[in-house]
């Protein structure tokens, strides 16, 4: 899905957060650390 309609989707729920990741086929494992961290911050309701 194109990016701009996720953003329009996140933009609809609220207290919603679009975040992207670069590469995003494997980002979990890629980029583990900044997944964390964003998963850590949702749990903690930091967003």
């Amino acid at each position: 899905m194109p990016a701009l309609n996720l953003r329009r989707i996140a933009s609809r729920i609220p207290g919603a957060r679009f975040q992207r990741f670069a590469g995003a086929h494997a980002f979990l494992f890629q980029q583990h650390g900044r997944f964390a961290r964003a998963v850590d911050g949702l749990l903690r309701g930091g967003g």
